[in-house]
């Protein structure tokens, strides 16, 4: 009898654990995913609209969640393994393709192709608006991220333009 007990105690607690998502059009969406983030962007100089210059995003590697709010709401967190990020997202989930809601993330970037005396270059950390939208294919999510905003960079002021190439690809665990 306590053998039976241990098993039902143990699959209402493992219910209770996982996160939650209806059938409704949340497929396999929901659940936590492992995840890397790199990219770059074009920003233009705002005082010399002649001078562009390419970001390299410091890439993101860490732990996803996707979790259902309510009915096509959904919550998505994304904890970065190095440097201790939360980047936390609002999304929708229709016709296989979650999209995130623009929010304000802090990221590391640098300059491409510049280096310092020591030939290594430490990325600085710029606060950027983030979007994106994605797809399962199987149990891996690709989304295709966006990001806007203004933010200086060695004395010079810059927005970024919509030449870009950010891409997330999360694992389910």
């Amino acid at each position: 009898m306590k053998k039976y007990i241990a098993i039902a105690l143990a699959v209402i607690l493992a219910s209770v654990a996982l996160p939650s998502c209806t059938k409704s059009d949340s497929g396999n969406i929901c659940g936590t995913y492992h995840f890397k983030m790199s990219g770059n962007f074009m920003c233009q100089d705002i005082d010399c609209s002649d001078t562009t210059v390419t970001f390299v995003l410091s890439s993101q590697t860490g732990q996803m969640h996707i979790f259902e709010q309510e009915d096509g709401l959904y919550y998505v967190s994304m904890s970065v393994m190095l440097g201790g990020n939360v980047m936390v997202f609002d999304a929708t989930y229709e016709n296989n393709v979650l999209r995130l809601c623009e929010q304000e993330i802090t990221v590391g970037v640098k300059e491409e192709g510049s280096s310092s005396i020591t030939g290594i270059q430490m990325a600085r950390s710029v606060s950027l608006n983030f979007s994106g939208t994605g797809k399962m294919y199987g149990e891996t999510l690709k989304l295709d991220m966006s990001c806007s905003g203004e933010f200086g960079y060695d004395d010079n002021m810059y927005v970024v333009t919509t030449d870009q190439d950010i891409v997330c690809v999360a694992d389910k665990n």
